[in-house]
Protein backbone atom coordinates (compact mmCIF):
# COMPACT_ATOMS: atom_id res chain seq x y z
CA UNK A 1 0.00 0.00 0.00
CA UNK A 2 2.89 2.62 1.11
CA UNK A 3 4.58 1.85 -2.30
CA UNK A 4 1.33 2.01 -4.39
CA UNK A 5 1.24 5.85 -2.67
CA UNK A 6 4.59 6.89 -3.21
CA UNK A 7 4.18 5.99 -7.01
CA UNK A 8 1.30 8.26 -7.20
CA UNK A 9 2.87 10.62 -5.62
CA UNK A 10 5.37 10.47 -7.84
CA UNK A 11 3.07 10.55 -10.77
CA UNK A 12 1.41 13.87 -9.59
CA UNK A 13 4.54 15.47 -9.05
CA UNK A 14 5.30 14.70 -12.82
CA UNK A 15 1.91 15.48 -14.11
CA UNK A 16 2.67 19.06 -12.04
CA UNK A 17 5.98 19.62 -13.85
CA UNK A 18 4.90 18.75 -16.98
CA UNK A 19 1.79 21.20 -17.15
CA UNK A 20 4.00 23.91 -15.47
CA UNK A 21 2.22 24.01 -12.51
CA UNK A 22 4.47 24.96 -8.73
CA UNK A 23 3.83 22.74 -5.67
CA UNK A 24 3.49 25.34 -2.74
CA UNK A 25 5.92 23.90 -0.62
CA UNK A 26 6.62 27.35 1.81
CA UNK A 27 3.76 27.31 4.58
CA UNK A 28 5.35 31.16 5.30
CA UNK A 29 4.32 32.65 2.20
CA UNK A 30 1.88 35.15 1.72
CA UNK A 31 -1.09 33.87 -0.14
CA UNK A 32 -2.45 35.46 -2.84
CA UNK A 33 -6.25 36.20 -3.48
CA UNK A 34 -7.83 37.03 -6.80
CA UNK A 35 -11.20 38.72 -7.18
CA UNK A 36 -12.66 39.07 -9.40
CA UNK A 37 -10.07 36.30 -11.37
CA UNK A 38 -8.05 37.51 -13.77
CA UNK A 39 -9.09 38.22 -17.46
CA UNK A 40 -5.61 36.86 -19.38
CA UNK A 41 -6.15 37.36 -22.88
CA UNK A 42 -7.85 40.21 -25.05
CA UNK A 43 -8.05 40.12 -28.87
CA UNK A 44 -7.89 40.15 -31.62
CA UNK A 45 -9.49 43.23 -32.29
CA UNK A 46 -8.12 45.72 -35.32
CA UNK A 47 -5.45 47.56 -34.53
CA UNK A 48 -5.41 51.06 -34.31
CA UNK A 49 -2.32 51.69 -36.21
CA UNK A 50 -2.36 49.01 -38.97
CA UNK A 51 -5.67 48.52 -41.03
CA UNK A 52 -6.26 45.09 -41.89
CA UNK A 53 -4.55 43.55 -39.17
CA UNK A 54 -5.43 42.46 -35.43
CA UNK A 55 -4.04 42.99 -32.62
CA UNK A 56 -3.92 40.89 -28.92
CA UNK A 57 -2.47 40.35 -25.85
CA UNK A 58 -1.70 37.66 -23.31
CA UNK A 59 -1.31 38.60 -19.68
CA UNK A 60 -0.33 36.28 -16.84
CA UNK A 61 -0.92 36.64 -13.25
CA UNK A 62 1.18 34.15 -10.84
CA UNK A 63 -1.02 32.46 -8.23
CA UNK A 64 1.96 32.09 -6.20
CA UNK A 65 3.78 34.52 -4.43
CA UNK A 66 7.50 35.09 -5.06
CA UNK A 67 8.41 32.72 -1.32
CA UNK A 68 5.92 30.80 -2.70
CA UNK A 69 7.76 30.59 -6.19
CA UNK A 70 11.09 30.78 -4.97
CA UNK A 71 11.15 30.06 -0.87
CA UNK A 72 13.62 32.70 0.58
CA UNK A 73 15.45 33.07 -2.53
CA UNK A 74 15.52 36.04 -4.39
CA UNK A 75 14.01 35.71 -7.80
CA UNK A 76 15.98 35.24 -10.40
CA UNK A 77 14.67 37.87 -12.78
CA UNK A 78 14.64 40.29 -9.68
CA UNK A 79 18.70 39.50 -9.21
CA UNK A 80 18.84 39.95 -12.23
CA UNK A 81 17.45 43.33 -12.59
CA UNK A 82 19.14 44.40 -9.43
CA UNK A 83 22.86 43.38 -10.42
CA UNK A 84 22.01 45.63 -13.84
CA UNK A 85 20.70 48.68 -12.22
CA UNK A 86 23.02 47.88 -9.24
CA UNK A 87 26.41 47.46 -11.67
CA UNK A 88 28.11 50.46 -9.78
CA UNK A 89 27.61 48.64 -6.59
CA UNK A 90 26.81 51.16 -4.62
CA UNK A 91 23.12 49.59 -2.66
CA UNK A 92 23.35 46.82 -0.95
CA UNK A 93 20.81 44.00 -1.79
CA UNK A 94 20.14 41.76 1.87
CA UNK A 95 20.83 38.02 0.25
CA UNK A 96 17.75 36.28 1.43
CA UNK A 97 14.11 37.25 1.70
CA UNK A 98 12.38 37.86 4.89
CA UNK A 99 9.33 35.38 5.38
CA UNK A 100 7.67 37.08 7.77
CA UNK A 101 5.18 38.88 6.17
CA UNK A 102 2.39 36.45 6.13
CA UNK A 103 -1.43 37.51 5.18
CA UNK A 104 -2.54 38.07 1.86
CA UNK A 105 -2.20 40.38 -1.01
CA UNK A 106 -5.62 40.55 -2.39
CA UNK A 107 -5.41 41.26 -6.41
CA UNK A 108 -8.56 43.41 -6.90
CA UNK A 109 -7.55 44.29 -10.71
CA UNK A 110 -5.68 41.79 -13.10
CA UNK A 111 -6.41 42.08 -16.30
CA UNK A 112 -5.30 42.40 -19.77
CA UNK A 113 -5.91 45.35 -21.58
CA UNK A 114 -5.72 47.52 -24.64
CA UNK A 115 -5.26 51.41 -24.84
CA UNK A 116 -5.46 54.18 -26.90
CA UNK A 117 -7.81 52.97 -29.79
CA UNK A 118 -5.77 49.13 -29.88
CA UNK A 119 -2.28 51.36 -30.37
CA UNK A 120 -0.92 49.80 -27.68
CA UNK A 121 -1.52 46.45 -25.45
CA UNK A 122 -0.86 45.73 -22.00
CA UNK A 123 -2.33 45.04 -18.47
CA UNK A 124 -3.43 46.71 -14.92
CA UNK A 125 -2.66 45.22 -11.83
CA UNK A 126 -3.98 46.41 -8.23
CA UNK A 127 -2.65 44.96 -5.02
CA UNK A 128 -3.83 45.46 -1.30
CA UNK A 129 -3.10 43.83 2.26
CA UNK A 130 -4.78 41.84 4.43
CA UNK A 131 -3.04 40.37 7.53
CA UNK A 132 0.32 40.52 7.08
CA UNK A 133 2.64 41.27 9.45
CA UNK A 134 4.25 44.53 8.32
CA UNK A 135 7.94 44.79 9.69
CA UNK A 136 9.49 47.19 12.56
CA UNK A 137 10.41 50.12 11.34
CA UNK A 138 13.83 52.04 12.63
CA UNK A 139 15.90 54.96 11.71
CA UNK A 140 15.55 56.15 8.07
CA UNK A 141 14.07 52.71 7.22
CA UNK A 142 10.51 53.24 4.87
CA UNK A 143 8.59 50.18 3.95
CA UNK A 144 7.99 50.57 -0.11
CA UNK A 145 7.76 48.17 -2.93
CA UNK A 146 10.65 47.89 -5.58
CA UNK A 147 10.17 46.05 -9.00
CA UNK A 148 12.46 44.29 -11.49
CA UNK A 149 11.67 44.17 -14.85
CA UNK A 150 13.13 42.09 -17.55
CA UNK A 151 11.04 43.88 -21.20
CA UNK A 152 12.01 44.86 -24.52
CA UNK A 153 10.88 48.68 -25.24
CA UNK A 154 11.76 51.84 -23.36
CA UNK A 155 8.42 52.67 -21.14
CA UNK A 156 6.54 55.22 -22.81
CA UNK A 157 8.30 55.30 -25.99
CA UNK A 158 6.33 54.22 -28.83
CA UNK A 159 9.31 53.21 -30.80
CA UNK A 160 10.62 49.55 -31.56
CA UNK A 161 11.39 46.70 -29.36
CA UNK A 162 14.52 46.73 -28.36
CA UNK A 163 16.74 44.13 -27.01
CA UNK A 164 15.57 42.53 -24.17
CA UNK A 165 16.61 43.46 -21.24
CA UNK A 166 16.94 43.63 -17.18
CA UNK A 167 16.35 46.82 -14.95
CA UNK A 168 14.73 48.32 -11.97
CA UNK A 169 11.58 49.77 -12.61
CA UNK A 170 12.53 53.05 -11.38
CA UNK A 171 11.83 56.71 -11.60
CA UNK A 172 14.72 56.92 -14.01
CA UNK A 173 13.27 54.46 -15.81
CA UNK A 174 9.98 56.31 -16.72
CA UNK A 175 11.60 59.77 -17.47
CA UNK A 176 10.19 60.71 -14.08
CA UNK A 177 11.77 63.26 -11.71
CA UNK A 178 11.45 62.10 -7.84
CA UNK A 179 12.10 63.80 -4.65
CA UNK A 180 13.90 62.49 -1.73
CA UNK A 181 11.35 63.78 0.68
CA UNK A 182 8.63 61.96 -1.34
CA UNK A 183 5.16 60.95 1.17
CA UNK A 184 3.02 58.23 0.60
CA UNK A 185 0.21 59.21 -1.48
CA UNK A 186 -3.59 59.39 -0.22
CA UNK A 187 -4.89 59.76 -3.04
CA UNK A 188 -5.78 64.02 -2.66
CA UNK A 189 -3.73 65.98 -4.51
CA UNK A 190 -0.76 64.78 -7.34
CA UNK A 191 1.93 61.80 -5.73
CA UNK A 192 4.55 62.07 -4.58
CA UNK A 193 7.70 60.31 -7.19
CA UNK A 194 9.63 57.97 -4.81
CA UNK A 195 13.32 57.82 -6.21
CA UNK A 196 15.55 54.69 -6.86
CA UNK A 197 15.82 51.98 -5.77
CA UNK A 198 12.20 52.35 -5.11
CA UNK A 199 8.80 51.78 -7.33
CA UNK A 200 8.09 55.58 -8.18
CA UNK A 201 4.54 55.47 -6.62
CA UNK A 202 3.86 54.34 -3.01
CA UNK A 203 0.37 54.28 -0.93
CA UNK A 204 -0.30 55.05 2.08
CA UNK A 205 -2.18 51.75 2.69
CA UNK A 206 1.01 49.78 1.12
CA UNK A 207 -1.63 48.71 -1.87
CA UNK A 208 0.54 48.51 -5.29
CA UNK A 209 -0.69 49.58 -8.84
CA UNK A 210 0.68 48.76 -12.19
CA UNK A 211 -0.69 49.70 -16.09
CA UNK A 212 2.29 48.56 -18.19
CA UNK A 213 1.61 49.06 -21.78
CA UNK A 214 3.67 48.98 -25.14
CA UNK A 215 2.84 49.67 -28.43
CA UNK A 216 1.81 47.12 -31.07
CA UNK A 217 4.71 46.92 -33.08
CA UNK A 218 4.27 46.48 -37.28
CA UNK A 219 3.65 42.99 -38.80
CA UNK A 220 6.42 40.47 -39.35
CA UNK A 221 8.37 42.79 -36.45
CA UNK A 222 9.17 41.81 -32.83
CA UNK A 223 6.41 42.92 -30.43
CA UNK A 224 6.70 44.12 -27.22
CA UNK A 225 6.81 42.39 -23.89
CA UNK A 226 7.16 42.80 -20.27
CA UNK A 227 7.55 40.73 -16.94
CA UNK A 228 7.55 42.05 -13.32
CA UNK A 229 8.49 40.95 -9.97
CA UNK A 230 7.00 43.18 -7.56
CA UNK A 231 8.73 42.62 -3.50
CA UNK A 232 7.46 44.60 -0.64
CA UNK A 233 10.67 46.06 0.82
CA UNK A 234 12.16 47.63 3.62
CA UNK A 235 14.23 50.50 2.24
CA UNK A 236 16.89 53.04 4.13
CA UNK A 237 18.04 55.72 1.82
CA UNK A 238 20.91 56.44 4.77
CA UNK A 239 22.57 53.69 4.82
CA UNK A 240 21.44 52.30 1.21
CA UNK A 241 20.40 48.91 2.39
CA UNK A 242 16.88 46.76 0.50
CA UNK A 243 15.47 43.33 2.53
CA UNK A 244 13.11 41.99 0.22
CA UNK A 245 9.74 40.79 1.50
CA UNK A 246 7.23 38.68 -0.51
CA UNK A 247 5.88 39.60 -3.50
CA UNK A 248 3.82 38.64 -6.70
CA UNK A 249 4.95 38.30 -10.72
CA UNK A 250 3.19 39.07 -13.82
CA UNK A 251 3.70 40.33 -17.22
CA UNK A 252 2.57 40.54 -20.60
CA UNK A 253 3.38 39.45 -24.27
CA UNK A 254 1.58 41.79 -27.47
CA UNK A 255 0.63 39.82 -30.92
CA UNK A 256 -0.53 41.12 -34.20
CA UNK A 257 -1.85 38.90 -37.21
CA UNK A 258 -3.65 39.78 -40.66
CA UNK A 259 -7.42 40.09 -39.56
CA UNK A 260 -9.99 38.22 -41.88
CA UNK A 261 -8.26 34.49 -41.14
CA UNK A 262 -9.64 33.55 -37.70
CA UNK A 263 -8.27 30.24 -38.16
CA UNK A 264 -4.56 31.90 -38.03
CA UNK A 265 -5.29 34.41 -36.07
CA UNK A 266 -5.99 31.17 -33.61
CA UNK A 267 -2.70 29.57 -34.91
CA UNK A 268 -0.84 32.81 -34.21
CA UNK A 269 -2.15 32.96 -30.68
CA UNK A 270 -1.14 29.83 -29.70
CA UNK A 271 2.00 30.09 -30.95
CA UNK A 272 2.35 33.16 -29.01
CA UNK A 273 1.58 31.74 -25.99
CA UNK A 274 3.67 29.07 -26.44
CA UNK A 275 6.12 31.53 -26.53
CA UNK A 276 5.29 33.33 -23.54
CA UNK A 277 5.46 29.87 -21.19
CA UNK A 278 8.85 29.18 -22.73
CA UNK A 279 9.90 32.35 -21.80
CA UNK A 280 8.79 32.24 -18.58
CA UNK A 281 9.88 28.97 -18.14
CA UNK A 282 13.58 30.53 -19.03
CA UNK A 283 13.10 32.96 -16.05
CA UNK A 284 12.12 30.14 -13.65
CA UNK A 285 15.45 27.93 -14.18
Amino acid sequence: MRASIIRSLRVLLVVLVLLGLRVPLYADATTINYTPAPTTYIGYNPCGNFPGYGCATSAYFDTGSLIAQNGDEISSLFMNAWDAWNSADTWTLEPTVDDTLGGTFNVTTAAAGQFFGVVSGGLTIQVTLSGVTLPTLTGDEQLLWVQGLELNYTPGVAGPAVTPYYTMDTSTLSGLTCSATAVKWNGVGNPDIFCPPAYPYQYTNNSFYDQPKGSYQPPGTTQKFFDANAYLAVVDYTDDTVQLYDGISYGFQNYISPEPGTLMLFGTGLLGIAGLIRRRAALSA
